[in-house]
């Protein structure tokens, strides 16, 4: 295959930032075929966490001999210092990737869990309220979480002292913010600011709802409103 300078605009790889703050950034990347000059490593100055939403990307690390291969789905975190290039994206066709950036290092279970104080009710359904949240990445001042969910019903309504950046990658869900509701479907996402009225009021009960979701505290993002969809792959 031949390899394509990212830096050529007839060739040029599509990067749009989501949301963005003094202490996290939220960026799509869509390629079709590009991939880096050769030993143009790239030092990371941030964690970065890469989420394969469509296609296939083979990524080199300096220092190790395999490349890594992604495919919808499959996720990677790069910490700060080490570096890594592009060695090639499916040729002729989309390949789309979400990329968290995060100041600091990552420090598993530095950053509280933004639902640790909420109020469990007092009667609860086995078969419904099936969520399962695992924590992907934390440092400081972020946390990037994957929850898997199936046919819960309507929640409390919250106030989360973090700002939260959702993304559906399977499934549906209903979501209100304050008085708008939105619903989700694969490749949508959503901007939660910190002390906004939430709740999910639903996700789908035919198959898992799987959502990733970074939460950070400091200053919030400027958009605040559905930014979109992306093209994703389901059955994961």
């Amino acid at each position: 295959m031949e390899k394509k300078d990212l830096t050529r605009t007839d060739d040029a790889v599509f990067v749009e930032t989501l949301v963005e703050s003094d202490v996290i950034k939220v960026e799509r990347v869509v390629t079709r075929g590009q991939a880096s000059e050769a030993a143009a490593f790239c030092p990371q100055e941030a964690l970065d966490f890469l989420i394969m939403l469509k296609g296939t990307l083979e990524l080199e690390y300096k220092g190790e001999k395999e490349t890594v291969s992604l495919r919808a789905g499959d996720s990677i975190m790069t910490e700060p210092g080490e570096e890594n290039r592009v060695e090639a994206t499916r040729e002729g066709q989309e390949s789309v990737w979400v990329k968290i950036s995060a100041a600091g290092k990552n420090r598993p279970g530095i950053f509280p869990a933004p639902d640790a104080e909420k109020v469990t009710p007092r009667v609860r359904n086995i078969f419904r309220d099936t969520a399962m949240i695992e924590s992907l990445a934390e440092t400081e001042s972020v946390r990037i979480e994957r929850v898997i969910s199936a046919g819960q019903v309507a929640g409390a309504p919250c106030e989360q002292g973090v700002h939260e950046w959702l993304m559906l990658v399977s499934g549906g869900a209903t979501i209100a913010m304050e008085d708008e509701k939105f619903e989700l479907s694969p490749g949508d996402h959503i901007f939660i600011p910190a002390k906004t009225k939430s709740q999910v009021l639903e996700t789908a009960s035919f198959e898992k709802t799987i959502w990733v979701a970074a939460y950070w505290k400091g200053e919030p993002s400027s958009r605040r409103a559905m930014q979109g969809k992306f093209p994703v792959s389901t059955g994961y």
